[in-house]
């Protein structure tokens, strides 16, 4: 598996959605061209599963810092937003046979997304 792990991301719809704009144009061909399997990101206080091109954008810059708000309507800034929610969570990742599982938990340890990557 290829991950991609770094702060700004490029698909958001949270309060700096348009942050992501260079980065869509400048590392994203990258991601594409040299297949990464998955990108993690913060920035944005809220989590967010994004899919683009066979590549998921994970949002999880919920730690502790205030809930970000949502700013912008999926169809008007990303088409490839799957789920948003403002909550504080943790990401739990694991590797079992040839498949990476995702599973997002929020601080009362429930489950609140979960998806397979091969």
């Amino acid at each position: 598996f290829v991950i991609a792990i770094f702060h700004h991301p490029p698909f958001s719809t949270g309060g700096h959605a348009e942050d992501g704009k260079g980065l869509r144009q400048s590392i994203v061909p990258l991601f594409e061209q040299y297949s990464v399997n998955i990108v993690f990101n913060g920035h944005d206080h809220n989590y967010e599963r994004s899919l683009c091109n066979n590549i998921y954008y994970i949002v999880t810059g919920e730690g502790g810092a205030p809930l970000s708000y949502q700013s912008y309507h999926r169809s008007q800034n990303s088409p490839y937003s799957q789920l948003f929610i403002r909550a504080y969570h943790f990401c739990k990742l694991s590797l079992i046979n040839d498949q990476l599982i995702i599973e997002v938990y929020d601080i009362n340890s429930n489950l609140i997304d979960r998806f397979v990557t091969d």
